[in-house]
Order: C-alpha cells, then sequence, then structure tokens
C-alpha cells in the first residue's frame, strides 16, 4: 500500500480547507437574506448607522396651490409622507385608509403633533383640486402635495423612494404608476425619524406612531 508523503498530506489538507470555504462562501450569497429596494430602511427610530441619509431639498405645491419646501417641515408637527397617486387601485387607497382609521384612535397630544401628507407622483392626472379632494375623502386633516416631473424626481430620489409609469389598458389614460410602499415620518426639524410600510397592521402603526412622537 503506497504512502502518501507529509507535505503531500500538507497540501491535500490545504486544497480541502480552500474548497470547504469556497463552498461555505457561496452557499452564504445564495441564501444569506436581501436587502430591500429601497436602501438603507432597516426600521427602528432614528437614521440607520451607515445608511444614505433620507429627506432634503424639494419644492413643490400643495392642494392649496402654496410652494412647500423642505422648510415647510420644520415647525412644531412630525409629517408622516407617503408617495402614490390618486388612481392607485390598492396600496394607495389602502395606506390612507390605514391612516385615517389610526389617526382617530391616536392620543389628542399624538394627533396634535402629526401632519399626514400624500405626494403626488402622477402629476398628469392629478390635479391640485383632484388631489385636494382625494385626500380629504379620508380624512379632513391630510394634505396634498405634487409638481413638475422634475420637482418630484428630486424629492423621491432624496427620500429614497421610487415610482415609475407604466402601460395598463385598464387604467384612464393607458397608464398605471408603480411606486415604493414606504411612509417616512420626518421630525419637527425636518429630519428622518423612521418609517412605516403600507403593509403594517392598524396595531403596529399606532404604536409606532406613539412611539416615535414625542
Amino acid at each position: 500500500m503506497k504512502t502518501i508523503a507529509p507535505q503531500n498530506r500538507a497540501v491535500a489538507a490545504v486544497i480541502m480547507t480552500v474548497l470547504l470555504g469556497t463552498t461555505l462562501a457561496a452557499l452564504w450569497l445564495a441564501y444569506a437574506p436581501q436587502p430591500e429596494p429601497s436602501a438603507g430602511l432597516t426600521g427602528g427610530v432614528g437614521q440607520p448607522s451607515g445608511a444614505p441619509a433620507i429627506g432634503g431639498p424639494f419644492t413643490l405645491t400643495d392642494d392649496a396651490d402654496r410652494t412647500v419646501t423642505e422648510a415647510n417641515l420644520v415647525g412644531e408637527k412630525y409629517h408622516l409622507i407617503f408617495f402614490g397617486f390618486a388612481n392607485c387601485p390598492d396600496v394607495c387607497p389602502g395606506m390612507l385608509q390605514l391612516m385615517a382609521g389610526v389617526e382617530e384612535k391616536l392620543p389628542a397630544a399624538t394627533k396634535a403633533k402629526l401632519q399626514f401628507v400624500f405626494v403626488s407622483v402622477d402629476p398628469d392626472r392629478d390635479s391640485l383640486t383632484k388631489l385636494g379632494e382625494y385626500v380629504r375623502g379620508f380624512s379632513p386633516s391630510f394634505v396634498g402635495w405634487t409638481g413638475s416631473k422634475e420637482q418630484i424626481d428630486v424629492m423621491v430620489k432624496n427620500y429614497l423612494a421610487y415610482y415609475a409609469k407604466r402601460p395598463d389598458a385598464q387604467a384612464p389614460d393607458g397608464y398605471s404608476v408603480d411606486h415604493s410602499g414606504f411612509a417616512y415620518l420626518m421630525g419637527p426639524d425636518g429630519k428622518y425619524v423612521t418609517h412605516f410600510r403600507s403593509s403594517d397592521s392598524a396595531t403596529s402603526l399606532q404604536a409606532g406612531l406613539i412611539n416615535a412622537i414625542r
């Protein structure tokens, strides 16, 4: 029976170690949890460490035809900002209904400090009048903002949000709009506090708002 020289056994051991390490690395890459599409959103209160900053300059118009900028976020209130459009068949009305229901159950002190903002990413169809009627159909306290495509794109980019038109023969004017489903809570200093998902339960959203709004 042929014996293996010590140096050959050492080389074989090195090769086996390298192969094992490579295999484990490949398995980790294949099955490790992947980040969500909106980078930097990890949950919890406060800007995630090492994540891109959420928020920044923008110029839009509110449903009362007044110019609004990032300066309007600074003051006594928190702002919960959601991007969508009035012809949205499911996500937007679902989020607006969710927020309206939670708003009614919030403690008076919390409710007084919160302003819900719906930013339309469909300026071609969402006029200021239509936008105002749409959001206040859910709550008289809700406000709508929109602007030109260029203005909207600036805010969407700064908030790490997303939207894109797509053909839809069943929708008005033959198109719909895909968009992210995050609601961003901005503090009285105009800075990001936390975020919520359109899939969150009323209980989760209510608790999250009470915990974040001081």
